[in-house]
């Protein structure tokens, strides 16, 4: 879809007809028509919704132990390093591995 904002000519991309359906091509050109009169860019707006989403999923709390394990596996000794991702995995991963950290808080961490 070609539409202007500030002055310049810009291109969204809305779909492939057969993945993305009429009816939701016709949505999707909707919204950004609204957004438009909003005085929003949809190009830049959907790259922000995309960044966020990224950063909820790279700041999940497994994401970010098995980020740490990797860094500090190669200085501990190998019974050490395969303890410390067991004890992740059975205690820490079925819990709180698919939360984002931002979203917990001590007095949850404390009362477990």
């Amino acid at each position: 879809m070609k539409y202007r904002f500030a002055g310049k000519e810009k291109l969204l991309a809305i779909g492939v007809y057969p993945e993305v359906p009429l009816k939701e091509a016709r949505q999707k050109r909707e919204d950004a028509h609204r957004q438009l009169s909003e005085d929003i860019d949809p190009g830049v707006h959907r790259k922000t919704q995309k960044t966020a989403k990224a950063l909820q999923t790279e700041n999940r709390v497994e994401a970010v132990a098995r980020e740490w394990f990797a860094k500090q596996q190669p200085t501990w000794a190998e019974g050490h390093a395969s303890k410390v991702i067991r004890r992740f995995e059975l205690d820490v991963f079925p819990w709180l591995g698919s939360r984002p950290i931002a979203e917990i808080e001590a007095p949850e961490l404390l009362a477990a």
